[in-house]
């Protein structure tokens, strides 16, 4: 039974990687039409950036009985842990900086999945970190701290 679900979307992933694949597929175009290349570069790269899309442009955050998981884009990059396993006490806010920028980044408060700039919830679960954006800060925080007086009672 999924307990909490939502879904960040990332509108400044989504217009920036749009614009510059509307950009590399206009240059393509010319390119094209100009010199008859049989592997246009443009055409690759316009590829490469719609991949990029596809993978960040949204962020889910999902709590069941038993796992957080945080997905980002359509799912081939995400972090999980057990409910279990969560050291209650390291439960925090984050307020990211904008400098952090957006996506998957390494910090030197672990690796930080996010969609938008703002806040994030830290916390550690079998000795990592898990660094997600989130604009729902409390409500986790709440089902996280509740499932663990759950889980000892």
């Amino acid at each position: 039974m999924i307990r909490y679900h939502k879904t960040q979307y990332g509108t400044g992933i989504i217009v920036m990687l749009g614009l510059a694949i509307v950009a590399c597929l206009m240059g393509a175009k010319v390119t094209w039409q100009n010199y008859y290349i049989m592997l246009n570069p443009m055409a690759s790269m316009s590829v490469l950036l719609a991949f990029a899309l596809l993978l960040f442009y949204k962020l889910t955050i999902e709590i069941d009985e038993q796992t957080i998981t945080a997905r980002l884009g359509i799912g081939l990059i995400k972090r999980e842990a057990r409910l279990m396993e969560i050291e209650r006490e390291s439960i925090r806010k984050v307020n990211v900086p904008w400098y952090y920028g957006t996506g998957l980044r390494f910090t030197p408060q672990g690796i930080l999945f996010n969609v938008n700039f703002g806040s994030a919830i830290h916390f550690r679960a079998a000795g990592k970190n898990f660094f997600v954006g989130t604009d729902e800060f409390e409500i986790i925080k709440s089902i996280l701290k509740n499932d663990g007086d759950l889980q000892k009672g």
